[in-house]
């Protein structure tokens, strides 16, 4: 087996990876850049008529987008993914039809998608057929709904022997020992087999506080947000920027929890008061969510989570097991609950209790703390940004941010405000920075999507004992900054030396760029090899350079030894 890095290397996108095995050629995951999704004349460096399938870790573009390019230029293999990851980035896709992005004879067909998970004897880590003697094996990453790692393994069937290569895919927060995030179980590490590892980097050189890693603590600072609201206005407005997949079903979970059974009776009564609810019927908390590409993935959800495999073992395939007691509901009664919450409402809001959720700003009641959710989580666009032309100038508006803020982005110019009030900004011309009255403030540590270096370390090197583990030969870092992919190389060989009696055993760690061309799992090195029936102009001609100047570096050396 080979493989190579095609994006995703020094960057947080585009994540795409080459897989070669007996001449065949299969590709992990077809993800865009900072445009989200490609289009038919995107230029790709490989061929992708010839792959014979491609896996998909999850439905964020950055994993996804391309599939369109892919498709223009004449894939026709099977996708391989989980039923989740299919309908979600089905979803995502035929958005970028609306917008304009890409042509509907590019998005997949959903018969063009092999989902494992829709067969009964599909489990967690069990290897299945993926070509002649190579098997593959899904595991859950909890980074978002049908996240998993990938695993190849391929047996020598004259050594017996057995090369296995773990995709990560992207991490999630929650581990066996503490699933503080709302909705989703524990990852799982990577099993005892593999000899190489492809790692995400995103967040490889931070660590979170350890309150973000805390469900009560996140509970308290929900309560605080909702508390500094109602101290901004009377009639309190709350803008929450909001990515559409993931983020906005974490915070309908995360508020129903918080209103109905978290809060006590002396706050609610105190909250009530103050919005002059003596005599009304009106909920505390009234949501609109407005996003239908969030609503559809939302469907996902409900659909999804808590689907059970064995029916003897009723064991939820994706849900979080402390869920139905953090929102106070029996296990027996968890699907027929969630069906309610996330339930799409055709018109006016639906109620949950304490809180009422619905599409629409206008069925949003003043006496009530109203929250607006809306794309997109960096207000680079979608109706989110309608609600802050006029809300950011407005004292008595609270702007919550809930993820990551690129520096170059509208969000990213918002988060200056939340350590510095003053903070100048840049902001469009139809927002002048002096008319910012608006409150900033940013929970997003608490919500984030990926496992910090801590967790990294950890998924990659900890071991149960007594098992066996074959040594790590190779961990290679992708999807991340260099900066981050450099400190967390250090991380990983620091942790295998000083606890290396709970370590697995590693003997190198790689910072791969596109340029590298093939590594070969068997010999265990990069190579000068070129595969044609696969590999584009650029590659080939950048391999051929490497060994040019291979060789000329040889001739040097065999100079200098006959002078």
């Amino acid at each position: 087996m080979k493989i190579r890095f095609i994006g995703a290397v020094g960057t947080v996108t585009g994540s795409c990876t080459l897989l070669e095995h007996n001449k065949e050629f299969f590709l992990i995951d077809c993800g865009a850049g900072r445009d989200a999704v490609a289009n038919a004349s995107t230029p790709l460096d490989f061929k992708p008529h010839v792959l014979r399938s491609m896996f998909l870790t999850h439905a964020h573009l950055d994993h996804c987008g391309l599939i369109p390019a892919l498709i223009a230029k004449g894939f026709h293999g099977r996708i391989y993914c989980t039923r989740a990851t299919r309908d979600l980035t089905l979803n995502a896709l035929q958005d970028a039809v609306t917008l304009g992005n890409c042509e509907p004879r590019h998005v997949p067909k959903l018969e063009q998608f092999e989902c494992p998970d829709e067969h009964p004897e599909f489990a967690w880590g069990k290897y299945i057929g993926a070509a002649e003697d190579l098997t593959v094996a899904f595991s859950r990453t909890s980074h978002i709904l049908g996240a998993v790692s990938v695993s190849f393994q391929h047996k020598n069937l004259v050594t017996k022997e057995h090369t296995t290569i773990c995709f990560s895919g992207d991490l999630g927060c929650n581990d066996e020992g503490n699933c503080f995030q709302s909705l989703l179980a524990r990852r799982y590490q990577p099993d005892f087999y593999p000899s190489f590892l492809v790692l995400e980097s995103t967040y490889g050189a931070r660590n979170r506080p350890t309150e973000s890693s805390n469900y009560e603590a996140r509970m308290n600072a929900l309560t605080e947000m909702l508390t500094r609201a109602l101290s901004l206005s009377a009639s309190p407005l709350i803008l929450i920027p909001c990515f559409t997949l993931h983020r906005t079903q974490e915070l309908m979970a995360d508020f129903y929890c918080l209103l109905n059974t978290h809060l006590t009776s002396d706050i609610k009564t105190d909250w009530a008061s103050r919005l002059n609810q003596n005599e009304s019927e009106e909920p505390l908390l009234d949501i609109a969510i407005e996003s239908t590409l969030a609503w559809k993935h939302t469907n996902v959800y409900r659909n999804e989570l808590t689907r059970i495999l064995n029916t003897n073992k009723r064991k939820f395939l994706y849900l979080n097991g402390e869920f139905p007691k953090r929102a106070g509901v029996s296990e027996e009664s968890i699907p027929s609950f969630l069906e309610t919450l996330f339930a799409e409402p055709n018109g006016a809001m639906i109620r949950h209790g304490a809180i009422r959720i619905g599409k629409d700003t206008k069925y949003l009641s003043k006496r009530s703390i109203r929250i607006v959710i809306a794309g997109s989580g960096m207000c680079q666009g979608g109706r989110i940004l309608e609600h802050l032309k006029t809300g950011l100038a407005d004292a008595g508006v609270l702007v919550v941010l809930t993820g990551f803020q690129a520096p170059d982005t509208l969000g990213g110019q918002l988060r200056l405000r939340v350590e510095n009030p003053s903070a100048p900004l840049e902001l469009k011309e139809w927002l002048p920075a002096n008319d910012v009255q608006a409150t900033i403030t940013d929970l997003g540590s608490f919500y984030s999507g990926h496992a910090d270096q801590a967790g990294l370390v950890k998924y990659a090197l900890n071991k149960d004992q007594p098992r066996y583990y074959k040594p790590l030969r190779r961990i290679f870092l992708n999807h991340g900054e260099q900066s981050s992919r450099e400190i967390l190389k250090e991380a990983l060989l620091a942790y295998s030396v000083n606890q290396a009696d709970k370590s697995r055993e590693l003997a190198a760690v790689e910072l791969p760029n596109p340029n590298a061309g093939w590594f070969d799992l068997s010999k265990n090195a990069w190579t000068d090899d070129v595969e044609l029936e696969v590999d584009g102009l650029e590659g080939v001609v950048l391999t051929l350079y490497r060994k040019v100047q291979r060789l000329e570096s040889e001739l040097v050396e065999l100079k200098s030894k006959k002078g």
